[in-house]
C-alpha cells in the first residue's frame, strides 16, 4: 500500500479510490490554510463564536450599581477602582421619571443603567395606563467626552467643588459625577443652577465642558431607546 497526494492507493478499486479523493477535496476545503498559516475555516468559526457572544452579552447583560460604587461612612461614592467615572442624572419629579447613570472603565468601556416611564398608553378598553422602562446596555464613548475625560484625568489635581448649585428644591433635576484620580473618588454635585457657571481653573473649565456633552448624550440615549420601543 502506497500513500500518494495525500489519499490512500490501493487495491480497493477505482470507485473506493473516487470516494477517497472527493473526501480529499472537501476537506482540503474545509481545511484551507491561508498565506498566514491559519486554517481559515477555524478562523472564520472563531470569529462567529466571538460575535456570538458578544451580542448575547448584550442582549443579556446584568451588572448592579453597588458593585461598581458605593457609599462609605461620609456618605460620598467610592468608585471601583477598575472604573475611572460615573455619571448619574435624575429627571425628578416628572412626567417621564427618566433616571440614567453611566460607568466608564478604565478601558473607556460604558455601561449604561437607565429607566423611564411612558405615561397615559391605551389599553384596546381605551382605559389609560402607564408603563415602566429599565434597560441596561453598553455603548461607544463619544470622542469629545473621551478627550475631555482624558484631558482631566491627566491633570496633576483636580481642584473641583463639592456641589454646583444656585438654589434647592425637593424631588427637582440633580447630577452626580464621581470620578476616580490619584487613588482618590472625587463626587461632584449639580443642583439647580440660575446663571451659567463661569471656571474658576482648569479643572472646572474640562469638567463643566463635561457635563454639557454628558447632558447631550442622555438626551440622545433617551430618544434612541424611546424610537426603538
Amino acid at each position: 500500500m502506497k500513500t500518494e497526494v495525500g489519499y490512500v492507493k490501493s487495491d480497493f478499486g477505482e470507485r473506493k479510490q473516487r470516494m477517497a479523493r472527493r473526501k480529499l477535496r472537501l476537506a482540503s476545503n474545509i481545511f484551507r490554510i491561508s498565506s498566514t498559516g491559519y486554517i481559515s475555516y477555524w478562523r472564520n468559526a472563531y470569529i462567529w463564536v466571538l460575535c456570538a457572544i458578544v451580542e448575547n452579552r448584550r442582549k443579556k447583560m446584568k451588572f448592579k450599581q453597588i458593585d461598581i460604587q458605593k457609599f462609605d461612612s461620609t456618605g460620598n461614592y467610592v468608585l471601583n477602582e477598575e472604573y475611572i467615572l460615573s455619571y448619574g442624572y435624575s429627571d425628578g419629579w416628572t412626567e417621564r421619571s427618566f433616571n440614567i447613570a453611566f460607568f466608564i472603565d478604565i478601558y473607556f468601556d460604558c455601561k449604561i443603567d437607565l429607566s423611564f416611564c411612558l405615561r397615559n398608553l391605551k389599553k384596546k378598553n381605551g382605559t389609560s395606563y402607564s408603563e415602566k422602562i429599565e434597560k441596561q446596555i453598553e455603548s461607544q464613548i463619544p470622542i469629545e467626552i473621551k478627550n475631555l475625560i482624558v484631558s482631566l484625568i491627566n491633570l496633576k489635581e483636580l481642584k473641583l467643588k463639592y456641589l454646583y448649585a444656585d438654589t434647592f428644591m425637593e424631588d427637582s433635576e440633580n447630577e452626580h459625577f464621581v470620578i476616580n484620580h490619584n487613588e482618590k473618588s472625587h463626587n461632584i454635585g449639580i443642583g439647580i443652577l440660575l446663571k451659567k457657571v463661569k471656571p474658576e481653573n482648569e479643572s472646572e473649565n474640562l469638567f463643566l465642558q463635561l457635563h454639557i456633552e454628558f447632558k447631550k448624550w442622555k438626551e440622545d440615549i433617551y430618544k434612541k431607546i424611546l424610537s426603538e420601543i
